[in-house]
């Protein structure tokens, strides 16, 4: 579990709550999963409950769905934390309903990935529509293993 080790191939999942933003990212590559918050200001309208992922049930326990991101440059769990990044959501639904994300990640090194859309299925209440800038950072390693 590394880090610091480059990869392309990875995944995102999360929920979002009263403007709190959490994704899970993780990488069969680099063998690790975290946490990220993305905190930051934008225009919106509308209200909402929130939103969180549909689990997929299969295995030995249920977990959220992930969405394979197309990356633009390989990078590590370390590069992410601390990007310049956009976040633009829409949603709506009253119990189940289906919510549209938009993710973007930039350092200093370049883009990480562009527009990917994350959208999906999901437990909400209400109707938004929002975009953000603000900066992506990690919260915590993920205790997952994906060899």
């Amino acid at each position: 579990m590394s880090a610091s080790h480059n990869a392309s191939d990875w995944e995102v999942s999360g929920y979002i709550a009263g403007g709190d933003w959490t994704r899970s990212f993780r990488s069969r590559t680099a063998n690790y999963a975290a946490l990220y918050g993305f905190a930051g200001g934008g225009l919106g309208f509308g209200g909402r409950g929130g939103s969180i992922s549909l689990p997929e049930f299969g295995g030995e326990a249920a977990h959220y769905s992930y969405t394979r991101i197309h990356c633009n440059r390989i990078f590590s769990a370390n590069d992410l934390d601390g990007c310049y990044g956009r976040l633009t959501t829409a949603g709506a639904g009253a119990g189940a309903g289906y919510g549209l994300c938009s993710i973007t990640a930039v350092n200093m090194g370049g883009t990480l990935f562009s527009s990917q859309d994350v959208n999906g299925p999901g437990f909400t209440a209400g109707a938004s529509a929002m975009t953000t800038m603000g900066i992506w950072a990690r919260i915590t390693v993920l205790g997952y293993s994906m060899t």
